[in-house]
């Protein structure tokens, strides 16, 4: 559904709701409008919204200097799906961090109690 038809329902139903509020003959009132328009093609399964990935005891060794640590497998259900041309998802991932000042482009590994770890 493209975004002037989605405005246009919006719209319709503020000026449905509005109307019905004049018409109860009060002075005063609250209308909370909760929810999201989205224009995703699946729904996550209920219990794959939230997860944690046991990642396991990794050394620093292991993540310095570009190195990669073995790989963790997860998964995230998706249901509903209205594919028109493509049939497959994809996911991003967005780590949150400061970034490394010895390996630029690459997220910092940072010592409990503060400091970033050489390497």
């Amino acid at each position: 559904m493209n975004t002037a038809v989605k405005a246009a329902v919006a719209a319709a139903l503020v000026m449905g709701v509005s109307s019905f509020a004049n018409a109860a003959g009060s002075n005063t009132g609250t209308v909370t409008f909760t929810g999201t328009i989205e224009d995703s093609p699946c729904s996550i399964v209920v219990g794959d919204e939230h997860q944690t990935v046991n990642l396991g005891h990794i050394g620093t060794g292991s993540l310095m200097g570009g190195k990669e640590s073995s790989k963790v497998d997860f998964h995230i259900g998706l249901e509903n799906c209205a594919f028109t041309t493509e049939k497959e998802a994809s996911t991003v991932f967005s780590a949150i961090g400061n970034e490394s000042s010895a390996n630029p482009g690459s997220v910092a590994l940072m010592r409990i109690g503060g400091g970033e770890m050489a390497g």
